[in-house]
This record gives structure tokens, C-alpha cells and sequence, in this order.
């Protein structure tokens, strides 16, 4: 169980359309074109080391990848570059608390899935606390990283119970 303060985010949702991959690259590429400088103020912005994603499914059937981009602690949500990108969303998440496991590697949905289920597992086992959110995968290391080499973890909000 980790504490987060209030975390400032730029995040994106596209479509899956069968292809997580592709996706995965296209919320990557619009979140880096945006703090590289594609902001209404042209400003470069240093990207912090973790990289937040789930998937949804909408009421309609259709599946889209959320992905967000958790900006430097100077950047309050009211002094957050406006994005030029219009798919982009700036928002403010409070301080919460998240259970957590560690994993190596790719983020594969067949890992996501056996690292969720775990955690759940684990979760379920102590009373104190409960699940407030769906899994998010936060990955530390750049696309370029072999997979080997990758830190990941999958998150679950939780709140402490009496």
C-alpha cells in the first residue's frame, strides 16, 4: 500500500480498435508531442518516470486505452500548459492511496491480467482495505527499454476501512 499526494495529469483516451499496440503508440506519441512543446505556451515540460494506462469499455462495446502523463509537482493544474491537442485533458487526481505489485517486463494483457487477479487476491485477504478504482499499469521506463529491463506495476486506488 503506497500514499500519493495530488497528482497533476495530461491524459489522453484512444480508441483500441482491435490493436492495443497501435494505440498504446498513439497516446504515447500525442502525450510526448504536448510536453515537448505542442502546449499553448510552446513550453517543454520534463516528463516524470511513470507512465499511467488502462483499458475501458464502454456501454457501447467499444474499447479504448486511457493513458496519462504525470507532470512535475510545480505544475498545479492552473499553471499547466493548455494542450494544443484537443484529445488532451489536464487534470488534477488527489492524494490517494494505491495497493500496488511490482513486476518485470512487458505490459502484455495476459500479465496485466495474472498481476491484477494477484493483487486482488491479496487485497481480498485484509479487511482494512478496500478497492475504490479499476487496475491502472504504471510503467517506469521508456518504450525504448528492453523488455527485460522494464519496472512496471500494477495500481489499485484503495480506501482504509474502520
Amino acid at each position: 500500500i503506497r500514499k500519493y499526494s495530488a497528482l497533476t495529469l495530461a491524459s489522453i483516451a484512444v480508441p483500441v480498435n482491435g490493436d492495443h499496440e497501435l494505440a498504446r503508440a498513439n497516446a504515447y506519441l500525442a502525450l510526448t508531442h504536448y510536453i515537448f512543446g505542442k502546449n499553448k505556451l510552446y513550453l517543454q515540460i520534463a516528463k516524470t518516470a511513470v507512465v499511467l494506462h488502462e483499458y475501458k469499455m464502454l456501454a457501447d462495446g467499444r474499447d479504448f486505452l486511457g493513458m496519462s502523463f504525470i507532470l512535475p509537482s510545480k505544475y498545479a493544474l492552473e499553471k499547466a500548459p493548455e494542450p494544443l491537442d484537443q484529445r488532451i485533458k489536464l487534470q488534477q487526481k488527489p492524494a490517494h492511496m494505491v495497493a500496488c505489485r511490482i513486476y518485470s517486463g512487458s505490459s502484455d494483457e495476459e500479465k496485466v491480467n495474472k498481476y491484477s487477479s494477484e493483487l486482488r487476491d491479496w487485497l481480498g485477504q485484509y479487511s482494512s482495505y478496500k478497492a475504490v478504482a479499476e487496475v491502472q499499469v504504471a510503467e517506469y521506463d521508456q518504450p525504448s527499454t528492453l523488455p527485460f529491463l522494464r519496472k512496471n506495476e500494477i495500481h489499485i486506488d484503495v480506501k482504509m476501512l474502520n
